[in-house]
């Protein structure tokens, strides 16, 4: 899709930062209408490759927190809640004064499953 000059160069500062993690500090005055599409349309496959790898690094942190957690309930014949208080009181230093939303997205979990874990340990 070919979009306006403006409309890019307007555009093209957020989503670099989105991609790249950074504004860009340079001018683009160098570059063709049609080159800076081409650069722009990167970018914006740079973000999609980077929320894919975001969705598998967060399926990857929740299976291994969940078996670490399962291993927990199964070894010490003990329910899902204590095994979660106790894997967060085993790095107490490192959790002891927070709350479980915070103990999960350290353990790598996104705020959808994070939600449906606090949901289930509320009940």
């Amino acid at each position: 899709m070919l979009y306006s000059r403006e409309h890019i160069l307007n555009s093209i500062s957020d989503v670099h930062k989105d991609a790249r993690g950074f504004r860009p500090q340079c001018s683009y005055d160098h570059l063709s209408d049609e080159d800076l599409n081409s650069y722009f349309e990167s970018l914006l496959d740079e973000i999609d490759i980077a929320i894919a790898q975001e969705k598998a690094d967060s399926s990857a942190a929740l299976a291994e927190w969940e078996i670490k957690i399962y291993a927990l309930v199964a070894k010490f014949h003990i329910d899902f809640k204590t095994a979660v208080r106790w894997d967060m009181e085993h790095q107490e230093d490192k959790y002891s004064s927070c709350n479980v939303g915070y103990y999960l997205w350290e353990n790598g979990i996104n705020e959808i499953d994070a939600y449906k874990i606090e949901q289930k340990l509320a009940n």
